[in-house]
């Protein structure tokens, strides 16, 4: 069962026009071990785009450069969490899914996280899954760009998705932002 960040991430990827599924079970290249999940698996029909969604909610937010220091205490647990960038057999079984379920190889990796605790440039230069590109979005980059997506229309219709609610209702509550 998808947690609320995850139900989150899918809501923001359905408002920009991508068809997602939550919780999507894959293996590793050998087909052996114990299955892992894709949290968030969304494909656009215009653009043909892919996203591998992962989310991690944890309060000490994410860290591309401290998932890549060896000096750290346990880096394997930490890293197990993101099998796919750190194991190829891993890498190799999510793009054998993708193309499973869509056809193709390509796709972006992205971690969505609830904040962003240091850089994330590093990472994304040291390493690839499969090939793919890594990107972070935070949960403020979700809502900005929900908040600009509802911003471009021209009638002030209700949101279908809940999170463009949410966001129509802080708006009208005068809680947090503004659309000017």
């Amino acid at each position: 069962m998808a947690n609320l960040f995850e139900q989150i991430v899918a809501d923001y990827l359905t408002g920009a026009g991508y068809l997602t599924k939550l919780n999507v079970n894959y293996r590793k290249e050998d087909g052996g071990q114990t299955g892992s999940d894709i949290d968030v698996l969304a494909f656009h029909p215009t653009t043909k785009k892919v996203v591998v969604g992962e989310c991690q909610a944890g309060a000490e937010g994410f860290s591309g450069n401290w998932l890549v220091r060896r000096d750290i205490k346990s880096p394997e647990r930490i890293r197990g969490f993101f099998k796919p960038i750190f194991q190829r057999e891993w890498a190799t079984g999510l793009a054998d899914k993708v193309e499973d379920e869509f056809g193709t190889r390509k796709f972006t990796y992205t971690i969505y996280c609830t904040h962003l605790d240091g850089e994330f440039n590093v990472l994304q230069e040291s390493q690839d899954v499969d090939g793919n590109p890594i990107e972070v979005v935070t949960l403020a980059d979700s809502i900005h760009g929900t908040v600009q997506r509802i911003k471009s229309k021209p009638d002030a219709s209700v949101e279908p998705t809940t999170l463009g609610r949410f966001v129509q209702l802080l708006h009208t509550a005068r809680i947090g932002f503004s659309y000017q």
